[in-house]
């Protein structure tokens, strides 16, 4: 089974019901509560989420939406050793991204899911995807004998 840490915005597409974007959020969420892939985020997008989902609805809303979440994906760790590899890096392009990348490294994530590939690192141990790509992967695979 695929693990496959997802990004912020990908959440947001799915809870705020973004277009043209919540298709794919909601098939590749889909797809974790069919148990079909593993679903990982990071504390880091937790707490950004509150934030802005407050912003948008407020505080009761936002926790519950959140709950709801976290019934279904698993938080990854980010930690001090997180924190130092990040730091290792030469080029630090968006920091944010570095840290949910080492985040999803720990965990030793397949897939890194957003429609913002250019800040992460261009490495062969995760691959970054956008949300549409990945349906289409999972999709292909189920349809092999």
């Amino acid at each position: 089974m695929s693990k496959v840490f997802v990004d912020t915005d990908v959440i947001l597409d799915l809870l705020m019901e973004r277009e043209p974007f919540q298709k794919s959020a909601v098939e590749l969420f889909r797809q974790i509560e069919l148990k079909n892939i593993k679903g990982y985020t990071s504390p880091l997008i937790i707490a950004n989420l509150h934030y802005l989902l407050s912003k948008i609805y407020n505080k009761k809303k936002s926790i519950e939406l959140l709950a709801e979440l976290l019934k279904i994906i698993v938080i990854t760790k980010i930690d001090g050793e997180t924190i130092k590899q990040v730091f290792k890096e030469k080029k630090i392009k968006d920091l944010e991204d570095l840290i949910q990348y080492y985040s999803a490294l720990e965990r030793d994530i397949d897939f890194i899911v957003t429609r913002n590939i250019k800040d992460f690192p261009k490495t062969d141990e995760i691959i970054i995807i956008k949300p549409d790509e990945l349906v289409k992967i999972i999709e292909s695979n189920k349809e092999r004998p």
